[in-house]
């Protein structure tokens, strides 16, 4: 059962102020987002601060309210950019670790920034096998740990929406939502927006991968 983060003792972003009505305190609210902005992807800021702090609490703190002022922010963002999905979906979990958790983290952000947006939130993939965490894997490992890892959900309309936007959590390397992009392409759809709410920064200089340049999905710096 989800536990709401209803009793918050301190703000997540700086483990030091209460935190205000949003669970994030007035001070960390206005320097949470500092904009990534990439040709095929939107990312509200880095894996880093505040922010990481406020992610982190979303993920593994059952924090999830916090979902509203991630998901508020992500809508925004989109409609700036002026992009037009027609339907939101998560970057799923496996159902182990969704059991274990008793929550999407991805769910809860997808479904805060489509009520923003006036759109549905439909589970359109499922994840077929689990996967490691890409940022505990070797650089040569990554891309083949989200190979074939996703498929159309079961219970997805048989005629996919022409514009989606997958929503996930923080960007390690992009290599799923890459994977999970390919998917929705080969079902059908025929735009694919990628937003996530952190870009984590990767520990080494990263090679080029195949595939990342067309979409953005890449997170040099």
């Amino acid at each position: 059962m989800l536990r709401l983060f209803s009793s918050l003792v301190s703000c997540p972003g700086c483990r030091q102020r209460p935190a205000g009505p949003a669970g994030i305190c007035a001070g960390c609210l206005p320097l949470l987002f500092s904009l990534v902005d990439r040709p095929g992807l939107l990312a509200l800021g880095r894996f880093e601060g505040p922010l990481k702090g406020v992610v982190t609490a979303l993920k593994f703190s059952s924090a999830s309210r916090l979902a509203d002022p991630l998901g508020a922010e992500l809508a925004s963002q989109i409609r700036r950019r002026g992009w037009r999905p027609l339907v939101v979906t998560p970057v799923p979990l496996h159902p182990r670790r969704a059991a274990e958790r008793g929550y999407n983290q991805a769910g809860l952000l997808a479904a805060s920034c489509a009520r923003q947006l006036g759109i549905p939130c439909l589970p359109l993939l499922e994840r077929r096998r689990d996967t490691r965490q890409q940022a505990r894997l070797p650089t040569v490992q990554r891309p083949g740990n989200s190979t074939g890892a996703f498929s159309v959900a079961a219970a997805a309309p048989k005629v996919l929406p022409r514009r989606v936007l997958l929503v996930d959590d923080v960007l390690t390397t992009g290599h799923t939502l890459l994977a999970c992009r390919r998917v929705l392409l080969a079902a059908g759809c025929e735009q694919v927006y990628s937003a996530a709410v952190a870009v984590a920064s990767p520990r080494r200089p990263q090679p080029h991968q195949e595939g990342e340049e067309a979409t953005g999905l890449r997170v040099r710096t």
